[in-house]
């Protein structure tokens, strides 16, 4: 299996995959680690207004949130 501790000693192949070279890939990847929690955190919280839900036949249907509200009497 190709991990990043392998690719990452061979600094050409590592760029021939990733298009960078380990320092830069790290800097981006140290960056995106701490920013992360702060993405999922949104997204977590994020209401959509709609979902795909894949069938087994393969296609797709679109599936509408409704935002119910009770009103108390």
């Amino acid at each position: 299996m190709l991990t990043y501790e392998k690719l990452s000693k061979k600094p050409g192949m590592f760029h021939t995959f990733t298009g960078l070279t380990p320092k830069e890939f790290d800097k981006i990847y140290t960056q995106l680690e701490q920013q992360y929690p702060q993405y999922e955190q949104k997204q977590i919280h994020t209401i959509r207004p709609y979902d795909f839900y894949r069938l087994r036949t393969g296609e797709y249907h679109r599936i509408i949130r409704v935002k119910t509200v009770c009103r108390g009497g």
